[in-house]
């Protein structure tokens, strides 16, 4: 669509302003190398994006980055839309203008008809809210028509997500990272919601959801259609690379520097924040409704299955986020319950065997023995440690996990060793003094003849005899 002028402006200059302006910008992106100065920008930001994803506070976020720059026939479409979304506006306006007139004129006019035209032209002619995209046409007259928001895509950078829940985390670290200079929000798929109450029955079968179809008629729909988070950035040096090194001050400035000598006076650049659901789901929409492949129109059965695979995509991103809700539960509670201590060798035993060599190949596995005396003894030791010192180390799965992937402890230094006992390696590698273990070890092996030589009283006596002191005690800190 050419971009046209209408008599709206308050005067012929202000009409060749801005159609002096909008000739240089589509004057000056048609050339290659304007391409290739935007495609720069695009990498720079894409790579940055990219590198944020990876570095979530140490946490991978799952999810997809594109770029792209945006074609000159699409330039061009959109300056011309945005010149008709003006003259519309006006149309309007002097539409109702004329309308309240002429019921001004009218001895019988509507009282209540009055009154609402009124308020709709006080509000179209009211101040707009600063969220509000301003108008092009009234911009370009007094500003830079690239520091317009809607201008801002000329390049572009789109991040789908795997999981709804992370939209939110990404927006946050695209502020934190970026100069931002104007918030779209949450924008949808062109879908507005129907409002009040439908008393007419040919509606009733309508979707709650309208928009305008190419050839201008209204169009229903089940669900909202396409929806993501859009700012317009600046990138900021620091954060950015180039050609695989860190990009500084001199570096972008040679870029903004070689924009500027083309007239493109911006460094601004587009990203949207979605899912990968959803942005798969918009882009089969756009093809087949508005790009019209093969020039034909969507049948209204196309548009039903476009409509109920959104409901799908939607239903999906529910699912998404009770999954990932109920994984997070989940590991809260192995958290939890990785905390509990060992309640006897044997536990502690079996869950060496199910967690690590299980794991291993057949010939590794069978050099691990599991000796019950010595894990008694290293869960005695550990306890009474975390008794008298709080010590960092307590005999649970977590932390006898943390210490042995840490200390690389299935690894030992002796690897000559035929057999590996995994109790004494997790035993010596205890952050214990060694007059400590020496002492901790004497006290158990004296505790261990007290015990057997409990039992052997006891069977020679052939009758119960149990002493507190020693019996009691050694199934305490063994858990036995």
């Amino acid at each position: 669509m050419a971009f046209t002028m209408s008599s709206t402006c308050n005067s012929s200059s202000c009409d060749d302003k801005v159609l002096s302006s909008v000739k240089k910008v589509l004057a000056r992106y048609k050339k290659p190398q304007t391409q290739e100065l935007y495609e720069e920008l695009v990498k720079l930001t894409r790579e940055k994006c990219e590198e944020l994803l990876k570095d979530s506070k140490g946490k991978e976020i799952k999810g997809v980055v594109q770029g792209r720059v945006k074609k000159y026939d699409s330039l061009k479409k959109k300056l011309g839309d945005l010149e008709e979304d003006h003259v519309k506006e006006h149309d309007l306006k002097k539409g109702l203008k004329k309308k309240l007139t002429d019921l001004e004129n009218d001895p019988k006019y509507n009282l209540t008809e009055y009154g609402t035209l009124k308020e709709k032209v006080k509000e179209l002619e009211g101040e707009k809210d600063p969220n509000d995209t301003p108008n092009f046409r009234d911009w370009v007259s007094n500003e830079d028509i690239y520091e317009h928001p809607e201008m801002g895509d000329l390049a572009g950078v789109r991040i789908g997500l795997y999981f709804p829940d992370d939209v939110p985390k990404v927006a946050q670290m695209i502020e934190e990272h970026f100069d931002r200079t104007w918030r779209f929000g949450t924008v949808t798929g062109g879908r507005d919601a129907i409002q009040g109450r439908n008393v007419d029955i040919q509606e009733h079968m309508n979707g709650r959801w309208r928009s305008q179809g190419p050839d201008g008629t209204d169009e229903h729909w089940e669900h909202y259609g396409y929806k993501s988070w859009q700012v317009v950035v600046k990138p900021l040096a620091k954060h950015l690379k180039l050609l695989g090194e860190k990009m500084d001050e001199k570096g972008l400035n040679s870029l903004r520097e070689k924009m500027d000598e083309k007239g493109l006076n911006s460094l601004r650049v587009e990203i949207q924040v979605g899912t990968v659901v959803t942005q798969a789901w918009a882009e089969v929409q756009h093809n087949i409704i508005y790009k019209r492949p093969a020039d034909f129109l969507a049948t209204p059965a196309m548009k039903r299955m476009i409509d109920a695979i959104n409901g799908l995509a939607i239903t999906t991103e529910i699912m998404l986020k009770e999954l990932v809700q109920n994984v997070e539960l989940v590991k809260k509670e192995a958290e939890a319950q990785g905390r509990q201590r060992f309640a006897s060798a044997d536990e502690f035993l079996q869950w060496f065997q199910s967690t690590y060599i299980d794991q291993m190949p057949a010939e590794e596995g069978q050099r691990w023995v599991l000796n019950k005396s010595s894990a008694e003894e290293l869960l005695f030791i550990m306890r009474l440690a975390d008794v008298q010192f709080s010590t960092k180390y307590t005999p649970c799965p977590t932390d006898f996990k943390e210490l042995i992937e840490e200390s690389r402890l299935l690894q030992p230094k002796t690897e000559t060793a035929r057999y590996l006992d995994i109790s004494i390696i997790l035993r010596d590698a205890l952050p214990y003094p060694e007059f400590i273990m020496s002492h901790f070890q004497s006290l158990y092996s004296e505790l261990e003849a007290l015990y057997r030589r409990e039992s052997q009283l006891r069977r020679e006596s052939q009758r119960s005899f149990e002493s507190p002191l020693v019996s009691d005690f050694h199934r305490w800190l063994c858990g036995c």
